[in-house]
């Protein structure tokens, strides 16, 4: 389809039945549509090939730059309010001014039954009413966790083997006691090192 260097013109594909698939304002330029770049381009159910897009792009989009299925394709910098992100893996990231990453975490405090903790815990508050253990080989510098005592008997907090469990503002370190009713809080700080506070000796 060729245009006019002189003209400004609209065009609208429909279906037999007048269902709009597509349709393009103030075409101006010589030369094939497939070069037209436009601020008000509606596509349904078909494929256009070679089109440069300036502008955001809402729903399916794919080409040799790349797709997006089943969302928003959103260009240059965008704010989003009150927008829900699925199908984050555990490990995603969200980096700071610096470039810097930070794991995304919980904005509740999610609740495990873990009576030995795991790399799912951190972020978590462990809920038990026994024995609780911090193994060795699971969490790293800036993981954290607490651990509350449902009983109206005190628990031990273990330090697992190869791992340093130290009661906060002291010297003191190994296994922990977490009074009745009592919260722990977790804090690994190194490899292997944990600083243990709240209602514990």
């Amino acid at each position: 389809m060729w245009f006019s260097t002189a003209t400004s013109y609209k065009v609208v594909l429909e279906s037999v039945s007048d269902v709009l698939q597509w349709s393009v304002d103030n075409i101006a330029t010589y030369g094939t549509l497939a070069s037209q770049n436009s601020n008000n381009v509606a596509i349904t159910g078909g494929t256009i090939t070679g089109i440069t897009l300036t502008v955001n792009v809402i729903g399916d989009v794919s080409g040799n730059a790349g797709s997006v299925t089943n969302g928003v394709y959103l260009a240059a910098t965008q704010t989003l309010t009150n927008k829900t992100i699925t199908g984050l893996a555990s490990t995603s990231t969200i980096n700071d001014a610096n470039g810097v990453g930070y794991t995304i975490g919980f904005r509740s405090v999610p609740q495990s039954l873990n009576t030995t903790a795991t790399a799912a815990d951190d972020g978590k508050h462990l809920y038990v009413s026994a024995t609780t253990t911090v193994p060795s080989g699971v969490f790293v510098a800036g993981n954290r966790f607490f651990v509350i005592n449902s009983s109206a008997a005190p628990i031990t907090l273990t330090q697992g083997a190869g791992t340093t469990l130290r009661l906060g503002g002291t010297a003191t370190t190994g296994s922990r006691t977490i009074a009745a009713y009592g919260v722990a809080s977790v804090q690994c700080v190194g490899t292997e090192i944990f600083y243990v506070t709240g209602n514990v000796t």
